[in-house]
C-alpha cells in the first residue's frame, strides 16, 4: 500500500507528495550535516505535440533513461504533467552537471517504438543548488525552473544551472 501511495503509477517515479516529504527529510539532513545538495528539474520538450496515445509510453521510456543515470542516492519524482524533478543529495555542482548531461544524452539518443513508428524525445534541464536561505524544496525549484525555461527558449535539450541569484551559471547544449 505504501508503495502505491508513493509511487506515480503510470510512470515508475515518487508521486509528488512523497517526492516533496524526501526534498524535505533531506533539506534538513543537508543542514544537519553541511552538505550540499542540487535538483534537476527535467521537462520533456515538445510534449505538447506527441500524441494522446503514446505519451504515456514517452513518460515512461523517459523516466527509465532518467533514473538509470542517477547515483544510488538521488531519486526522482514526477511533478505534473511532463515535469519531474531530481534530487541529488552531496552532489556538487559539477557532479551535478554530469549526472543531469548523463540523463539529457540517455534520452536524446533513445528511440521508442510506437504504434506510429519509431520517435525520439529530448528534455530540457535546470539545475539549482540549494541555498543556505533556502527554508523549503520551493526556492531551488523555482530558480530550476528559470533554469529551464532558459533552456527551452535557448534552443531545448540542453542542461542550464542557475546561481543562487537566479543568474545562469552555466549551459550546456546538445
Amino acid at each position: 500500500m505504501r508503495l502505491l501511495a508513493n509511487t506515480d503509477s503510470l510512470i515508475g517515479a515518487m508521486s509528488r507528495r512523497y517526492f516533496y516529504e524526501e526534498a524535505t527529510r533531506e533539506i534538513a539532513r543537508t543542514r544537519r550535516q553541511g552538505t550540499q545538495l542540487n535538483r534537476a528539474l527535467i521537462d520533456v520538450d515538445h510534449f505538447k505535440s506527441i500524441n494522446d496515445d503514446i505519451g504515456d509510453l514517452v513518460l515512461k521510456r523517459v523516466v527509465a533513461a532518467c533514473k538509470s543515470e542517477l547515483r544510488a542516492s538521488d531519486y526522482i519524482g514526477r511533478l505534473g504533467g511532463e515535469e519531474f524533478a531530481a534530487m541529488l543529495p552531496e552532489a556538487s555542482s559539477d557532479t551535478a552537471l554530469e549526472v543531469a548531461e548523463r540523463m539529457r544524452e540517455a534520452v536524446a539518443t533513445m528511440k521508442i517504438e510506437t504504434s506510429a513508428g519509431k520517435i525520439e524525445a529530448t528534455v530540457s534541464i535546470g539545475l539549482a543548488a540549494h541555498a543556505v536561505s533556502d527554508n523549503s524544496i520551493e526556492p531551488a525549484l523555482r530558480r530550476a525552473d528559470v533554469a529551464v525555461y532558459k533552456a527551452k527558449s535557448g534552443g531545448r535539450n540542453r542542461t542550464v544551472c542557475c546561481g543562487h541569484a537566479g543568474e545562469v551559471a552555466a549551459t550546456v547544449a546538445a
